[in-house]
């Protein structure tokens, strides 16, 4: 979402409107789900997906529509009938799409919402129109998120409330050739990713584009940070005493998703050590490692795949599905 409201606010920052379309309502095997979002452009410059194929070519011709007329549209769709099926889109699964025209005047709510979204803040994009789609149509940003999905409007219309939603923080400890593999495709998956080490040969920025880069004085003594739960901890550094160390303080941070690179016997004696120290088994149990999806990975690019699936799937539980 980050990315796709920072490219809305780029586009209305330049004078140039568009076009939202979002899916508020799915029934069955559709290819997005209610909160996918979508942007348009007059000369169909496209940001976001709603699906691809039939779905995604009738939100890009009913905002340009909009861009022209005003307003918006309500769009129902039916991806189980012989039209579809015909077209390529054999998923199955109906619902509602509807498609807003956002012009530049409506970029202090964009800009709000992309703030939120790139803090970590917390926040919604409100859309409400007429019964049945009718006007008036109208886009806000509420500062506290409330619960998404539709909800009835007196008089007949509806609304739909988007919680605004950041990719999440990601740091990595250690910035050796596995982590930079893994950064290279955090960024792309709309994490926002720190990487720390003691090494500034190897934490430059030349070597992490997209990302920050910390020179800590040494990898034993983090500095203080403020995590949540929606946020990343992966640990890879040379050494098993830095893994340990780091270990120990990201588990009293409250990161969503803790991961360690290493074998299960690595496991086993910082488990050991940790609980030496202190730290319950409670909390050692929710630290990953070994690290990422069994896919029999080898090579660094390979082990980074492993570990981004395995950071989309937790962000994704976290967020309900």
């Amino acid at each position: 979402m980050e990315k796709l409201l920072n490219t809305c606010a780029a586009w209305l920052e330049a004078g140039t409107p568009l076009a939202l379309a979002l899916i508020v309502e799915r029934h069955g095997p559709a290819p997005r789900g209610a909160g996918t979002m979508m942007a348009v452009r007059g000369d169909r410059t496209i940001a976001g997906t709603v699906g691809g194929g039939l779905l995604e070519a009738r939100a890009v011709e009913a905002g340009l529509r909009v861009l022209e007329t005003g307003g918006g549209a309500m769009l129902p769709f039916d991806l189980t009938s012989t039209d579809a099926a015909q077209s390529g889109m054999i998923c199955g699964g109906s619902g509602r799409m509807i498609v807003l025209r956002v012009l530049p005047g409506d970029l202090p709510v964009l800009a709000a919402a992309r703030d939120a979204a790139l803090s970590g803040g917390r926040g919604a994009l409100a859309i409400q129109w007429g019964p049945d789609g009718a006007a008036p149509w109208t886009l806000s940003f509420a500062e506290e998120a409330g619960q998404e999905g539709l909800r009835a409007l007196p008089g007949g219309g509806e609304g739909y409330l988007l919680p605004v939603r950041g990719g999440g923080q990601l740091l990595i400890f250690g910035a050796g050739h596995v982590s930079r593999e893994i950064a290279a495709l955090a960024v792309r998956l709309g994490f926002r990713v720190t990487v720390l080490d003691d090494r500034a040969e190897f934490a430059s920025a030349g070597r992490f584009p997209g990302c920050t880069v910390e020179v800590l004085p040494d990898l034993d003594h983090p500095p203080a940070r403020t995590l949540n739960g929606d946020d990343s901890v992966i640990i890879a550094t040379r050494g098993h005493l830095h893994d340990l160390n780091c270990l120990a303080w990201t588990l009293r941070t409250g990161a969503g998703y803790v991961g360690m690179i290493g074998s299960r016997r690595k496991k086993g004696l910082v488990f050991a050590a940790l609980e030496a120290q202190g730290i319950p088994r409670t909390a050692l149990e929710q630290v990953h490692t070994p690290i990422g999806l069994d896919i029999q990975a080898q090579t660094p690019e390979e082990i980074a795949v492993s570990i981004a699936a395995e950071l989309i799937q937790c962000r994704a539980a976290r967020r309900g599905g």
